[in-house]
């Protein structure tokens, strides 16, 4: 499983925030379109997108008991705490 890594440059400078991301998973888990919707900074940006493009097959959502494509959304945090 991919590890998420805080930049140090980014430590460096004190960036920390919130990025917002989406992506469609596939009715296989399958994950696809991965876009980042909001975020103040590229270098966490890009950290965010390469650990979730890494990640393992999700569970696809479902409808009437069979699975289906759906677009999730999640918030990754960035605290220098």
């Amino acid at each position: 499983s991919a590890r998420l890594d805080y930049p140090m440059e980014a430590m460096e400078q004190n960036m920390t925030g919130t990025v917002i991301v989406s992506f469609m998973i596939d009715t296989n888990g399958k994950l696809s379109g991965i876009n980042v919707i909001n975020s103040r900074y590229k270098l966490v940006s890009e950290e965010v997108v390469r650990v979730v493009s890494m990640s393992t097959k999700w569970a696809p959502g479902t409808a009437s008991g069979e699975p289906v494509r759906f677009m999730f959304t999640m918030p990754v945090q960035f605290n220098l705490e």
